[in-house]
């Protein structure tokens, strides 16, 4: 069972059959825009809720590639950014962001996770090595739209100008100009904030297990 296309697809050149595709769910009831909060806004940027606030959310590990949103911040001058996670770059990553607005939380879980993602402006996920993007999935159910690199799973999750927008992998450039285009228009934005809700609300951890009883099904037929 694969959680994305790109998994299968990989996994069938390299010569195992017998594949089947798992689409993962989210709890949208959790992860919603009604989370959203001023104490949440304020935390996340560093006591300035009126600027806008990128986020990251996921494992603090060299090969995320979170050092390369540094990029997109400093070409955003009015935005503020939130790293949301724990893992063994933490500390090299706090020192390259140390001369940019940008707040460290640690791991958030439950609710203030769900504050977390429905507090910002614009989700930030630049990892190449993606096969689930869980992180991207909870943005999209608290409304909140996605830039991300156009590798792995990320294409088969963000809708291109719809929910979010992709980016060419590596390319700081591509990846600032998606995230300037997304901060400096407000219509664009509130769009794609009510169509990644949208999405999300039909991956429901109901229809997901159904497919996965079905696969059960599928195995015990004789």
């Amino acid at each position: 069972l694969c959680t994305s296309e790109a998994t299968r697809d990989y996994l069938w050149r390299e010569g195992i059959k017998w594949l089947r595709l798992w689409p993962q769910g989210v709890d949208a009831r959790l992860f919603n825009p009604g989370k959203a909060t001023k104490e949440w806004r304020a935390k996340l940027s560093g006591g300035h809720p009126e600027k806008k606030i990128l986020l990251y959310v996921g494992r603090l590990a060299p090969e995320k590639g979170i050092e390369r949103v540094k990029a997109a911040l400093k070409a955003a001058p009015d935005a503020r950014l939130a790293i949301v996670g724990k893992g063994p770059a933490r500390e090299y990553l706090e020192k390259k962001f140390a001369d940019t607005p940008t707040v460290f939380t640690g791991l958030l879980t439950g609710d203030d996770l769900a504050a977390a993602y429905a507090s910002s402006d614009l989700f930030v996920f630049p990892s190449t090595t993606e096969t689930l993007g869980m992180a991207m999935i909870e943005a999209l159910a608290s409304g909140v739209p996605v830039v991300a690199a156009r590798s792995g799973a990320s294409h088969e999750i963000v809708d291109e100008g719809t929910n979010g927008l992709l980016y060419e992998p590596y390319s700081l450039e591509t990846m600032t100009v998606a995230v300037r285009r997304v901060l400096s228009d407000d219509g664009l934005r509130s769009r794609m904030s009510r169509e990644a809700r949208n999405v999300a609300e039909g991956r429901s951890w109901r229809a997901a297990t159904a497919t996965l009883r079905g696969y059960y099904e599928e195995a015990l037929t004789p």
